[in-house]
């Protein structure tokens, strides 16, 4: 079954919230540089972000899409919004709970997350006052993933895609107006923050409305609800699962802040800019069939769910293959383009583009973790990828490890070993997810993904010899049409090469986004 165009919508939506995102960032690298109120933002971010992503998107939604698909596909109307209802109710009471906590223990909180700085206590305190300051905004985005979930299972795409970008607008808005002219900046971009995952949550609250399943006051016993008894039996691993996730990113964030200063803050921007292409495809493709499978999988139809598969990584691979090279390649240059500004110096350049290459080199792998894991999920089977996911992310823990303790690894690879933990950790997860799901489902299409991909590589190398070619033909240019000419002519010929290898990835992308 095709859903290119569903695909496109969320791509669509996405991109337009990324590219608000990059502006954000580079105003944010612009006004506070690659230094101590940096990283010290940063670090206090990573914690809200950890629940965001365990009770959002990342946690909840893969246990809550699959039920609620299976609650529209075979249950009446007013059984769904008592469903809903009781979910949103337990959901928000949990969250309330967790951000009080937060509030109250965030010098705890700080000495977990970033135990470096305690040699700083500069440093250190700044991150717990932004630590309190930001955490209220975890109620606001997980409840903003859980509307985003129920829209999904009805097939809203577009909606909830393009409202991060009320969100970077927000801080936008402040850094533009109001950082020169506020006695503690860094603290009221902090509020910012908060402020912005309300106008995001808002923004989705609306086509919720239209749709009829608006949650209303939670029906008697709402923790005895057989769905949301069924949510929670899926969420434990699937909780597990996204922990492991963000242990890894809190690991990274960790043994950054034994490295040399600016060292949290260039893996926060390379990590940034790599999650362009993952999220414009990788994460679109998956949210699409994540919805799609968990409606087959009601059905006991297998073989729309391996349709799915073959054809999201296609997709996937058909996009990310191009964008890893072509950040490989020009990872300093595109990072001197959108952050090299102000207190964001050469020497910041110089450590994010260096983590950048290294991050670059998952990007495909990044992609395909996100599909195969919602197949799992679409299944109900949450176990699985959590059991995979840990294996990953002890060999991540231990690369890191590694390279901090390791003098040769810490002076040669630094920051960039970091990434390439990440990278090859997550490769690790793909092959492990495979597997398992050729033994739990049988082929998945295997022949029809290799012969595409061979498609792609080689449309690939013909971009990357463009590319190289228009970089050493105009070394007098400006930096900034010199990028932007590279990046449209390599798009130019990645796709004529894909057609003439009769790609059917590259005809349906385009007719997708003329119709």
């Amino acid at each position: 079954m095709k859903h290119t165009r569903a695909i496109a919508s969320v791509s669509f939506g996405t991109l337009i919230s990324r590219i608000l995102g990059y502006v954000r960032d580079i105003l944010m690298a612009r006004f506070m540089g690659a230094g101590l109120v940096a990283d010290a933002f940063f670090a206090a971010y990573k914690i809200p972000n950890l629940l965001r992503h365990l009770l959002g998107e990342g946690g909840f939604s893969p246990a809550f899409v699959p039920v609620t698909s299976e609650y529209l596909e075979k249950e009446s109307p007013e059984e769904t919004r008592r469903f809903i209802s009781a979910s949103a109710f337990i959901l928000a009471l949990i969250l309330g709970v967790l951000c009080i906590t937060g509030v109250i223990f965030a010098p705890a909180i700080t000495r977990i997350v970033a135990p470096g700085f305690l040699s700083e206590p500069e440093k250190f305190w700044l991150t717990a006052r932004l630590t309190r300051i930001i955490f209220p905004y975890a109620f606001a985005i997980c409840l903003a993933a859980f509307v985003m979930g129920i829209l999904h299972s009805l097939r809203k795409f577009f909606i909830p895609a393009l409202a991060p970008a009320f969100f970077n607008l927000t801080i936008i808005t402040y850094l533009l107006i109001a950082w020169n002219y506020v006695s503690k900046p860094v603290q009221f971009l902090a509020a910012a923050v908060v402020i912005g995952g309300f106008v995001h949550l808002a923004v989705e609250l609306f086509p919720l409305k239209r749709s009829g399943y608006f949650p209303g006051p939670p029906p008697k016993k709402p923790f005895s609800h057989p769905g949301v008894r069924q949510v929670g039996k899926l969420l434990i691993p699937a909780l597990i699962g996204v922990s492991v996730v963000e242990i890894n990113s809190l690991v990274d964030t960790i043994c950054a802040s034994f490295l040399v200063s600016g060292s949290v803050t260039a893996l926060y921007y390379s990590n940034r800019l790599v999650q362009l292409p993952l999220a414009v495809f990788g994460t679109a493709i998956a949210t699409v069939a994540l919805p799609v499978m968990s409606t087959a999988s009601a059905k006991g139809n297998i073989q729309d769910i391996k349709d799915t598969i073959v054809h999201g990584v296609n997709l996937a691979i058909f996009a990310a293959l191009p964008a890893a090279i072509g950040l490989m390649l020009f990872a300093k240059p595109i990072i001197q383009v959108l952050f090299g500004y102000g207190k964001f110096d050469i020497s910041a350049v110089n450590l994010t583009a260096w983590a950048l290459l290294f991050y670059a080199f998952g990007l495909v792998s990044f992609s395909m973790v996100k599909i195969f894991a919602s197949c799992f999920y679409s299944l109900k089977d949450t176990a699985t990828p959590v059991r995979i996911a840990v294996i990953a992310m002890i060999a991540n823990v231990g690369m890191n490890l590694l390279v901090v303790l390791q003098p040769t690894l810490k002076s040669v690879l630094g920051v960039g070993g970091l990434a390439l933990a990440t990278s090859i950790s997550s490769t690790l997860n793909v092959i492990l997810l495979v597997v398992h799901l050729r033994r739990r489902i049988g082929p998945i299409g295997g022949r029809k993904i290799w012969r595409s991909s061979l498609k792609f590589i080689a449309a690939t190398l013909l971009m990357s010899a463009a590319a190289l070619a228009i970089w050493a033909s105009t070394p007098n240019w400006h930096l900034i049409p010199r990028i932007a000419a590279l990046v449209i002519i390599a798009a130019l010929v990645y796709y004529w090469a894909a057609r003439m290898c009769k790609s059917e990835e590259a005809s349906e992308l385009l007719h997708s986004l003329i119709k």
